[in-house]
């Protein structure tokens, strides 16, 4: 479509055999997860838990086989939140997938306020999915930050998605940041 997407991640520190040796590391504990939770989980995509992961693997060796490249053409940033890279307004979208209200458990308020002032700084919009922890439950942690987003001047709205691969788990945060 013409656009540059730019993916940022402290796992970028790594060589692609690295990568492709944690995934490895973790696949049978993914497994064994998406077993003991299964009744969380839609399956009319992905078919069973084997299948969900099949198809996780086939979209980390594309990634993987881009790599190399993507890191020397800087497609692919060693980085993390809320200390990013890059000047303020760079991007018209930021996305973040699978990380923040994610892990409520292990990254607290602060850092998902900093982290999405952050983003806002640098995107005209930045979108989050999913608004659930690791339980399908809703983040406590989303009514707060977004309140203290609101007092910053950052609009934000919760949104239904078409994607639901938990059930229950179809919403994303929108936050309005900077033009683009």
């Amino acid at each position: 479509r013409g656009g540059r997407a730019v993916s940022v991640d402290p796992i970028f520190a790594f060589g692609a055999e690295a990568i492709r040796t944690r995934i490895g590391e973790v696949i049978p504990e993914m497994v064994a997860q998406l077993h003991r939770n299964r009744e969380k989980f839609r399956w009319d995509q992905s078919g069973s838990p084997e299948e969900l992961v099949a198809m996780r693997q086939a979209a980390m060796e594309a990634f993987l086989a881009d790599y190399p490249e993507g890191l020397r053409e800087g497609r692919y940033v060693d980085a993390a939140l809320p200390g990013l890279p890059f000047e303020e307004g760079r991007f018209e979208l930021a996305l973040v997938s699978h990380l923040l209200f994610l892990y409520g458990d292990h990254l607290d308020h602060d850092f998902h306020v900093q982290g999405l002032k952050a983003l806002a700084r640098l995107a005209g919009e930045v979108r989050v999915f999913p608004l659930a922890d690791l339980n399908a439950r809703r983040s406590p942690h989303l009514d707060p930050v977004r309140r203290e987003l609101e007092e910053a001047g950052l609009a934000s709205e919760v949104v239904k998605v078409s994607y639901e691969s938990q059930k229950g788990v179809n919403r994303m945060l929108r936050i309005r940041g900077v033009e683009g």
